[in-house]
């Protein structure tokens, strides 16, 4: 049935974000588990990455852990940031972006949430660490994620390409 197949994605979500939601709650208590934590989130994005085309619950389930993923990413630089901590998270990003990169020449296979997190939390990278960022940045991921959006037919998602764009720009200038 549909709510028991459903089941097991919420499960990988509520799981998978729980370790963002501990960092942001416990910040700097975090710190000591998070090369650890982080290792197992890279092989979690390389799982994320197994073509999944050809069968649609396969596809269900690895866009909830793509999305988990940038979802935990996110709340654990959210918690980083909350106690000044940020700089022990830098030496993770060029994976991080290295990661998105391959999971946008996916193409059809990610979700439109999944695109939407990617691009906002790139966003917040640059915000955050500059331009040091920048230089290792691939403009053209952020210019895919914003033509996705712009194209798709969900207006909410739409304007929010058009407003990053303007962010976009503006950053990376």
């Amino acid at each position: 049935s549909a709510a028991s197949s459903d089941y097991p994605l919420r499960d990988v979500y509520k799981r998978q974000s729980l370790i963002g939601v501990i960092c942001l709650r416990t910040r700097e208590n975090f710190i000591p588990f998070l090369e650890e934590i982080m290792k197992i989130l890279f092989g979690a994005c390389i799982f994320s990455l197994t073509d999944s085309n050809l069968d649609p619950e396969l596809m269900d389930y690895f866009n909830c852990l793509r999305f988990a993923l940038v979802e935990t990413f996110t709340l654990i630089v959210f918690g980083l940031e909350d106690c000044n901590k940020l700089d022990i998270f830098s030496k993770y990003v060029p994976d991080i972006l290295s990661y998105f990169k391959r999971l946008i020449g996916l193409g059809n296979q990610i979700n439109l949430d999944t695109k939407k997190g990617v691009l906002g939390f790139t966003l917040d990278l640059i915000n955050i660490y500059g331009r040091e960022l920048i230089s290792i940045l691939d403009t053209s991921l952020l210019s895919q994620l914003i033509i996705d959006l712009k194209e798709c037919s969900n207006k909410e998602y739409n304007k929010y390409a058009i407003e990053t764009e303007e962010v976009s720009l503006f950053l990376i200038l």
